[in-house]
């Protein structure tokens, strides 16, 4: 008789630009962890949005960095900018709607973000079964 292996689903993480920034430095943690993160099967996603805003600021702050920017492309699964029409978030600032509503967009898992200001009060929170977390708390509940 043979048996069904049930079909697992990769976890789905959602990168903000904050991530992608750090990451195009190879020397940086964060780089590590992204790699880290892929080598267990974690799925790492971004939009067109968080890529342009990553790209503009290492440009503008570390242009020497663009092509380690530029190698992490092709690793990650692209999620349709997407805008979900209701008042989720109202003190959410509007550039940062489109990051945790592609997330959402995407079924990802997670939302990895650097952005304390703006998503520090939703650090560990679920928003629409996406999970709000830094490195340290990804690291924690992945590893």
């Amino acid at each position: 008789k043979e048996t069904r292996q049930p079909t697992i689903t990769p976890v789905k993480v959602f990168l903000d630009a904050t991530i992608l920034f750090s990451a195009a430095n190879s020397r940086w943690l964060t780089r590590h962890l992204l790699e880290a993160l892929q080598e267990s099967g974690v799925q790492l996603c971004a939009s067109k949005y968080v890529w342009d805003e990553a790209k503009r600021n290492v440009l503008k702050h570390f242009p020497n960095h663009i092509t380690g920017l530029e190698n992490l492309y092709c690793r990650l699964k692209w999620i349709e900018d997407a805008v979900i029409p209701f008042g989720l978030l109202e003190n959410l600032p509007e550039k940062d709607k489109p990051v945790l509503f592609a997330a959402i967009n995407g079924k990802c898992n997670y939302l990895l973000t650097g952005d304390y200001k703006h998503f520090g009060e939703w650090m560990g929170r679920e928003i629409c079964e996406v999970k709000i977390v830094n490195q340290r708390q990804i690291t924690e509940d992945l590893f």
